[in-house]
């Protein structure tokens, strides 16, 4: 049977092996507290192996920043995630942005159905 109206998504994403620093700097801690915004913390996680999971999200792009939903992977749970913005660098917190976005449209429901 044919598939009709299907949606065909092509996006930008990688996943990168990379390495929680042991000792955290003025600037990874700064970091940290943007992942600990969404109730999780990298410092249970120093010196380990991590998978950064990259995929890129067209609806949050603006202009001449493209938006990146980055999530940290250790052991298939998610430690860590937030929203890149590039090339400014830009990071947001996932918590932060999910306040402020409207996920879907939001309708008001007939009162005559």
């Amino acid at each position: 049977m044919p598939i009709r109206n299907s949606l065909v998504l092509r996006f930008q994403s990688q996943v990168l092996q990379v390495t929680i620093p042991k000792k955290f700097d003025e600037s990874f801690k700064a970091f940290n507290e943007v992942i600990q915004d969404c109730g999780m913390d990298l410092a249970d996680h120093k010196g380990k192996l991590v998978e950064k999971w990259v995929l890129q999200c067209p609806n949050r792009t603006v202009e001449d920043q493209t938006a990146y939903a980055v999530l940290l992977v250790r052991n298939a749970k998610v430690i860590g995630g937030y929203l890149l913005y590039q090339p400014s660098g830009e990071v947001i917190s996932l918590k932060q942005t999910l306040d402020k976005a409207t996920l879907l449209p939001q309708t008001q429901a007939d009162p005559d159905t």
